[in-house]
């Protein structure tokens, strides 16, 4: 695509979702097509670190829009186990 894809991201511990304020993201290979990860780390603490890989392909339009319409959802929980999973 040549530009950043950055797929909506919302953290949850037990259910519950974590305030953005309390880890950071961030993207690696997610500009073209192919397989990106992308990567979040607690702040202060809080928790460990998790990652996750997302495909960047060719979609029809309807598929393109139904992604947008409804983002990706990553459920990392619970939070206390990211360690484990580096």
């Amino acid at each position: 695509t040549g530009k950043e894809i950055r797929p909506a991201i919302e953290v949850k511990e037990n259910g519950t979702t974590v305030p953005a304020s309390k880890y950071d993201i961030s993207y690696f290979n997610n500009k073209n097509k192919g397989t990106a990860k992308v990567f979040i780390n607690g702040k202060d603490g809080a928790f460990g670190s998790s990652s996750s890989a997302f495909k960047i392909g060719t979609m029809s339009l309807k598929d393109m829009l139904k992604a947008l319409t409804q983002g990706t959802v990553l459920c990392v929980s619970p939070l206390s186990h990211c360690k484990e999973q580096r």
